[in-house]
């Protein structure tokens, strides 16, 4: 959250829609209480966060190339 108390958007930083096809296809026990690697990027005065990497206790599945 932000000082303004807005949760911070997860959003994909260009064209990068292949992205969103990633989420679909990843197990449940990726999408659940694990730890997400982003990059933050402003865009418009507000702050975003894009996904790279979502880390689980034996692995790191990457979301871009």
């Amino acid at each position: 959250m932000d000082k303004n108390q807005k949760m911070i958007e997860l959003r994909n930083n260009g064209s990068k829609e292949l992205t969103k096809v990633f989420y679909e296809l990843l197990p449940n026990e990726c999408l659940e209480n694990q730890v997400m690697f982003v990059k933050l990027f402003q865009k418009d005065r507000t702050i975003y966060a894009e996904a790279h990497s979502i880390i689980t206790d034996d692995k790191i599945v990457r979301l871009g190339f």
